[in-house]
């Protein structure tokens, strides 16, 4: 008896512990299941791209979608002007033969951070017109302090959540900088990131700023994850995790939660984990088997933050020759749990053909989630009753009708009938010769139709003046000028007389000169 009731002391003893861990870990968040949240109902597609698309963005309002991809274009989308055939409004190629890695709408809306293969990050407006190309760095300084821009290619960018003209960039060079975006000449700061690994360079392949903009977080290629805070001088990290991912791997996002006290990160080595920011040492909880080819696969909390989403990517078998092997896995969306990351739901992407899901976007204030795939192609989910504007806009809207183009040859086929000019004997096709004839002496009549040349001016106004001033008249009709109908040999030989009585310069010629004697014809020696 004694050891029965020794031993349900112990047992009384065992549940008063466990409900005192409970009571440390505080009560479980609340809010709906996750799987009735998720705005999943119906999808739209939006499909222009030709490559998988490694760039998504939505503006504040819900109401402009920016996309990048790996056929080197950005396309701009709109929901007030797209209809149900879901095209975008602009398509431009920031730079030519680069690929794009990340777009990023300003927190206001006006102006669209694009960040491609080059070491240049670009500036646009709303409307997709160039804005600014920021500086690229002096690549023969080792110093990456003293460079005023970045010396190698762009791997994020993203905006200061409350400050409007700042953003940051991270690059391959191994820093972090943050630009203001007026000052396209030089960077405000410069975050360099130094390896463990014999102090050398990494890449820098993520970034975000947390959602009050006190830290800055970061992923490296060597695994590592670093934060530091806003309003110290970026000199070191104030939190390091050495290997939070497999080394050699992209780390392709991290994401803070709203309060700040938790970040997500995404490793390519197949893994999420979750992470303590006050405690940056273990994580509190990873989920492996997550296959990631690309590296801008993002995670993203749930709008209540009851779930962490990621997208994972095509899993194929090995073969020797190198060729696509047979597929094991579909690739999609993956939906964790907040607590722990054990898998609560996986969204398939496409239906007919394997594709990898890659950016991920829940907009909160339509509450629709987008996604990027490697076909091209961006998978809108909508619920009819939980969203709210977004594609609802476009999906009962029906494009304007086009005149059906006509090509070349089809309109050599084509018979041109004429109403009002038919021939009987040619039933009514075409026209007949004498109307053509009548139609022709008509336009050779008209200067316009015609485009006959103007005639040359003949009669009084010809030889540039065109009539005649009326003194000009009455100077005419005094001096009378018959020079043009005169002979002028008569009016020389009427001076000859005049000349021979008195010749005033040729009078010393009379002695000198001989006598003139003209020849006589037969006839005048006849006579």
């Amino acid at each position: 008896m004694e050891e029965a009731k020794n031993r349900g002391s112990s047992d009384d003893d065992d549940e008063d512990d466990d409900s005192d861990d409970d009571s440390d870990l505080g009560p479980e968040p609340e809010g709906p299941d996750i799987n009735t949240a998720l705005p999943i109902d119906q999808r739209v597609e939006l499909k222009d791209h030709t490559k998988a698309i490694s760039a998504l963005s939505i503006d504040a309002a819900g109401a402009r979608i920016a996309t990048g991809s790996y056929d080197y274009d950005v396309k701009l989308w709109d929901f007030g002007g797209m209809s149900q055939s879901f095209k975008p409004f602009k398509s431009f190629e920031p730079n030519e033969s680069y690929l794009v890695h990340d777009v990023a709408w300003s927190p206001a809306g006006d102006s669209l951070l694009v960040a491609s293969g080059t070491a240049q990050p670009s500036l646009y407006d709303r409307d997709g017109l160039h804005i600014a190309t920021y500086k690229k760095g002096d690549v023969y300084i080792r110093d990456m302090k003293n460079t005023s821009g970045h010396v190698a290619e762009l791997t994020s960018c993203f905006w200061h959540p409350s400050e409007v003209n700042t953003f940051a960039t991270t690059s391959a060079d191994s820093t972090v900088r943050i630009w203001d975006a007026e000052e396209t000449q030089k960077q405000k700061n410069v975050v360099v990131v130094k390896s463990k690994d014999r102090g050398t360079r990494t890449k820098v392949t993520c970034g975000a700023f947390s959602n009050d903009g006190k830290m800055l977080a970061a992923g490296c290629l060597d695994g590592a994850l670093h934060i530091w805070s806003t309003s110290g001088t970026y000199s070191r990290p104030n939190a390091t995790v050495e290997l939070a991912h497999e080394h050699d791997t992209v780390t392709s996002s991290v994401c803070f939660s709203k309060d700040g006290r938790t970040l997500a990160s995404r490793g390519g080595d197949g893994t999420v984990k979750l992470w303590d920011i006050r405690s940056f040492k273990k994580p509190l909880a990873q989920q492996e088997g997550l296959y990631n080819s690309y590296g801008q696969t993002n995670v993203i909390f749930s709008t209540d933050e009851t779930a962490i989403m990621t997208g994972t990517s095509v899993l194929r078998s090995e073969t020797q020759d190198g060729s696509m092997g047979k597929v094991l896995k579909s690739g999609g969306i993956e939906v964790l749990s907040r607590l722990d990351l054990k898998p609560i739901r996986h969204v398939p992407i496409e239906q007919d053909s394997p594709a990898s899901g890659i950016r991920l976007a829940w907009h909160s204030r339509i509450n629709q989630l987008f996604a990027s795939t490697s076909s091209g192609t961006v998978h809108l989910f909508y619920s009819p009753e939980k969203s709210s504007r977004g594609a609802l806009l476009c999906v009962g809207k029906r494009a304007k009708a086009r005149p059906r183009e006509i090509d070349e040859y089809e309109l050599g086929e084509m018979q041109i009938i004429t109403p009002g000019a038919m021939d009987s004997d040619q039933r009514g096709q075409g026209m007949s010769q004498m109307a053509k004839k009548r139609k022709m002496e008509k336009m050779r009549q008209d200067p316009v139709a015609s485009r006959m040349p103007e005639k040359p001016l003949d009669g009084p106004g010809r030889g540039g003046r065109i009539g005649a001033a009326a003194t000009q008249h009455m100077v005419k009709s005094i001096y009378k000028e018959n020079s043009r109908a005169e002979d002028p040999r008569e009016a020389l030989l009427k001076y000859a007389d005049v000349a021979e009585k008195d010749p005033q310069w040729t009078a010393m010629y009379k002695q000198t000169q001989p006598k003139p004697i003209f020849r006589q014809d037969e006839e005048d020696e006849n006579d």
